[in-house]
């Protein structure tokens, strides 16, 4: 879906329940990029609990999932710095590589010096991306 387009990515879920279809990461993925379009105080809460939904239905989000918040926050929600950061520490513990991708978001949510910071401090190495240390 549509960053913007929730209310329909909701639908299309109740539609795949109806007929007994699980959603798979992918479509929770779906649902976390719809929240971009929302309010900025609306985006990060409809995030977060798309996210929980991932692990509530008792699968494992992706690093896909995980940059897909981390975007949300840094599009719509940019005083969710901390629950960002967070969202990165939670990642790094369950061994979730991250990605290139990634670590743009993360610098852009976090700014470039609090992003290096959090990474030197998690031992990722920052220089395997080199968007992040060259930006």
């Amino acid at each position: 879906a549509r960053v913007g387009q929730l209310s329909r990515a909701e639908s299309w879920l109740r539609k795949m329940q109806e007929v007994s279809v699980q959603p798979d990461v992918r479509t929770f993925g779906m649902l976390i990029n719809s929240c971009g379009g929302l309010p900025a105080g609306e985006a990060g809460r409809q995030g977060q609990k798309w996210f929980a939904s991932i692990q509530d239905s008792r699968l494992a989000p992706t690093v896909v999932q995980y940059t897909q918040l981390l975007d949300v926050y840094r599009k719509s929600d940019p005083e969710r710095k901390d629950d960002g950061e967070s969202l990165f520490r939670e990642m790094i513990e369950l061994s979730v590589q991250p990605s290139h991708v990634t670590m743009k978001v993360l610098r852009g949510l976090l700014g470039r010096l609090r992003a290096r910071r959090l990474c030197e401090e998690l031992e990722v190495d920052e220089l395997s991306f080199s968007d992040l240390s060259t930006a």
